[in-house]
């Protein structure tokens, strides 16, 4: 490292950045069960096998 990125402002200006990246990151790659689902298009007669798969694949990502 060259001693330009070594001073504690580039320093603290990188880390910034870095944190900003991986924060916007996660608020895109996360869902909300309540708003990112269109319940009003949920078919409420669906057989309850289907529902169990849907589950556990969400248990699962959601580990």
């Amino acid at each position: 490292m060259s001693s330009a990125t070594e001073s504690p402002e580039v320093r603290t200006r990188i880390y910034r950045a870095y944190r900003d990246y991986f924060d916007k990151a996660e608020r895109k790659r996360r869902w909300n069960v309540r708003t990112d689902i269109p319940w009003d298009q949920c078919n409420p007669g669906i057989d309850p096998v289907v529902a169990d798969v849907v589950q556990t694949f969400c248990m699962v990502e959601l580990y």
